[in-house]
């Protein structure tokens, strides 16, 4: 399990790599990994859960609840252990239905008073496989196992995004991923959709 607060950090330029997490993960622990991310506040009420193939979720888009009402016994702690996380916030989403049951992740999101919380269930024969460094190349992470969230902070923004707004501040993008030469969690903010 790896917690993504504790993930270096790259925005505008300017990188913090704290300590590395003696709890993350190794490649040879079960084959789900999860990430947790306990970020900034983002001003947005929903975002859409594409190639969402839960048919047994409620939602037809991933929303964004309050911690108190999706968090078993109304908290979330942020650990990396998502069995505080009611399974129907959830959303299952997967690039070809047909392999969800090798490559898939289960995501769902929260707030609390300390900020936004993003949880991912990620399956994959192979987790955490990921060896750009992101003291090198943060704007690689991309390039190996990873979860990229894009946030769009305005919410009268057009949807789907039109060509020439796709360079905009208004949209957040984050990749995260684990670097794996080192075992370090790793995360890289930018603006627009790269």
């Amino acid at each position: 399990m790896v917690p993504v607060a504790d993930a270096p950090v790259t925005v505008s330029g300017e990188q913090r790599i704290p300590k590395p997490n003696p709890k993350t993960q190794s490649r040879n622990q079960p084959i789900k990994a999860v990430c947790l991310l306990a970020a900034l506040v983002v001003a947005t009420s929903s975002v859409r859960g594409a190639a969402n193939i839960n048919s047994q979720s409620p939602h037809e888009r991933l929303n964004i609840f309050p911690a108190s009402a999706i968090g078993v016994g109304n908290k979330i702690e942020v650990d990396g252990d998502l069995s505080d996380w009611k399974p129907a916030a959830f959303v299952l989403m997967a690039a070809d239905p047909q392999l969800r049951d090798v490559y898939a992740v289960r995501f769902a999101a929260a707030y609390d008073d300390k900020g936004l919380l993003l949880a991912a269930d990620v399956t994959d024969p192979s987790p955490l496989v990921n060896h750009i460094d992101p003291g090198v190349n943060p704007e690689h992470g991309w390039n190996g196992d990873a979860l990229q969230v894009r946030f769009i902070t305005d919410p009268q923004f057009p949807r789907p995004v039109p060509a020439e707004l796709r360079g905009s501040d208004k949209i957040v993008h984050c990749t995260l991923w684990q670097f794996s030469d080192k075992q370090l969690p790793a995360l890289h903010a930018c603006y627009g959709m790269s």
